[in-house]
């Protein structure tokens, strides 16, 4: 079994100012990003610091996520449409 990864360990709160921090970026910025929530992480009081590479691995799976939302979002509305143009 695989060790448990450190955001895992986070506060749910604070990963999602992770997230937010991220998104504003453009999930990019990675070596900022990550000196910035590590203080924050310090500031709250958690004992634990992450990597760049764990921070640009979130930041990878967000953007994905986020795109295939986007995409699943244009193929269901494409589909509606079809839908609604059979009716007529």
């Amino acid at each position: 079994m695989p060790p448990t990864k450190k955001l895992d360990l986070v506060p749910e709160e604070l990963v999602d100012q992770l997230k937010a921090m991220l998104a504003e970026r453009g999930f990019g910025d990675i070596i900022e990003v990550t000196e910035e929530f590590n203080t924050l992480l310090q500031g709250h009081g958690v004992e634990i610091r992450v990597g760049k590479t764990s921070v640009g691995n979130f930041s990878k799976m967000l953007k994905d996520q986020r795109d295939a939302f986007s995409m699943a979002e244009t193929l269901l509305s494409d589909m509606d449409l079809e839908a609604e143009s059979d009716m007529h």
